[in-house]
């Protein structure tokens, strides 16, 4: 018995050193994850779950039943009562009647040499393809 006291005395001690070290070095992030490690409290972060009406729900099946409801109402719309309207449509003619010519192969250099390593890469799979040597 007095062993476990002894290793959660050297433990904690231990904990407090490496404190005061961080604390000097302005390192204020593991002098508060030591502290709430040693005090041993975490909190429990709960989301607040409100109804139709603005009532807070704090019970688990209460929260649970307004998730339910929420999102049987979210996927369950009925159609759009204003669909896409022609001048929607004549505004997707136009943008698909842009000419952009042809690519020429130094442009796709220019762009190749452009891309950051590590980008994640689109379709084609050009940046994987160019960027992994």
């Amino acid at each position: 018995m007095r062993s476990a006291t002894n290793d959660r005395r050297m433990w904690a001690d231990e904990f407090a050193d490496k404190t005061e070290r961080a604390a000097e070095n302005g390192r204020m992030k593991v002098v508060h994850s030591v502290t709430t490690t040693l005090v041993g409290e975490k909190k429990k972060q709960s989301v607040a779950v409100k109804d139709k009406h603005g009532e807070l729900k704090t019970e688990k099946q209460e929260k649970l039943a307004r998730y339910v409801e929420h999102f049987s109402d979210v996927l369950n719309r009925e159609e759009p009562s204003l669909p896409a309207g022609d001048g929607d449509m004549a505004e997707l003619t136009r943008l698909e009647e842009i000419e952009m010519g042809r690519i020429k192969q130094s442009d796709v250099k220019i762009a190749l040499k452009q891309t950051k390593r590590g980008k994640t890469p689109g379709a084609d799979d050009v940046c994987r393809l160019t960027k992994s040597r």
